[in-house]
């Protein structure tokens, strides 16, 4: 949840014009209920794209699965790719405790903006 929050707060300068889209393991029900824990507890709107991935498609397109897991999840990645499609920064982690910080995000998201 904090990883999504950090990715909203970053939607209002860093990310603006940036689509995020989130990709769980979990069932769409899941999503739901967590943006509104998100929104009745933190009083946040998640304006994210949501995915569910039950079947870990996108998890192993991405080649992140959590083969160590007691059930089949994905490793927490963070990927950002340009408008063609192309990855052009990627942050897994086994540690599911670390994520990117807002300056890592920053970096990257400058990779996405023309050499002035």
């Amino acid at each position: 949840m904090e990883q999504l929050l950090q990715l909203q707060r970053l939607k209002a300068t860093t990310l603006a014009g940036v689509t995020v889209l989130a990709v769980a393991p979990d069932p769409p029900e899941k999503s739901r209920e967590l943006i509104e824990k998100v929104r009745s507890s933190k009083d946040v709107v998640l304006t994210h794209r949501f995915l569910s991935d039950p079947e870990l498609k996108a998890t192993d397109a991405y080649g992140i699965r959590n083969s160590g897991a007691k059930k089949p999840i994905p490793h927490p990645t963070t990927v950002l790719v340009d408008r063609d499609g192309r990855e052009v920064w990627r942050f897994t982690e086994t540690d599911y405790k670390k994520r990117p910080t807002d300056d890592e995000i920053r970096a990257a998201v400058r990779k996405l903006q023309p050499a002035k």
